[in-house]
């Protein structure tokens, strides 16, 4: 690597240490950018079983300029997206929750991926029972994020921003959107190593 280390001390005072380096030029990453997507006037449905939930959410939608419907249940979910659909409107996205009585959401999500005239809409999860594995299970069934409760508004807006970008900006962005792979692409996946002999300014501040 190259580069020279040395050390300056003056006693009773403290010491200093320096050193130079010669670095190649990293790598691309495959975590990309949070794509830049407009929402404003996107269609989105918000499916939940509990009436305050689909209120607070749409409220933060509204916000942004995004038109959104409700539903209260799996059935009139499906009866909602096929009336858009119908209308000439249809659903870019749909934010489901995963406890609901009679249909949860993995079984919304079978049943919009089974009908050819909706499995085109992105399926966003967001559960208050968020488990260790449960987004692979997520992407397995076919949604495109996957949010635990309460989620951030800034981590609610990215998901949707990269969820319905016109094409994937990197091989992370074709893979369920998780607030993880949010905070990996705003960082850019950037490592920092840190030479520090206080214990307690080795830890820092903490990461929420």
């Amino acid at each position: 690597m190259g580069g020279e280390i040395g050390l300056v001390s003056d006693e009773g005072r403290g010491s200093e240490f320096w050193f130079t380096a010669r670095l190649a030029k990293q790598a691309d990453h495959d975590h990309g950018p949070v794509p830049a997507t407009e929402i404003l006037g996107v269609h989105i449905l918000v499916v939940d079983d509990n009436a305050t939930n689909r209120e607070v959410l749409a409220a933060e939608l509204a916000a942004w300029g995004v038109r959104t419907d409700e539903a209260a249940d799996g059935p009139a979910a499906l009866l909602a997206l096929a009336a858009a659909r119908d209308a000439g409107d249809p659903f870019a996205a749909a934010i489901v929750d995963m406890q609901m009585p009679g249909m949860d959401g993995m079984s919304l999500a079978a049943a919009i991926r089974a009908d050819e005239t909706l499995k085109h809409t992105r399926l966003v999860m967001m559960t208050s029972l968020g488990q260790r594995g449960d987004a692979r299970r997520m992407e397995e069934a076919g949604f495109a994020a996957y949010l635990v409760k309460p989620a951030r508004q800034s981590d609610l807006f990215d998901s949707l921003a990269t969820v319905l970008a016109p094409a994937p900006v990197s091989r992370a962005a074709r893979r369920i959107v998780t607030r993880h792979a949010i905070r990996e692409m705003h960082r850019g996946a950037v490592r920092i190593l840190l030479a520090e002999d206080n214990a307690t300014n080795q830890e820092g501040p903490s990461a929420s």
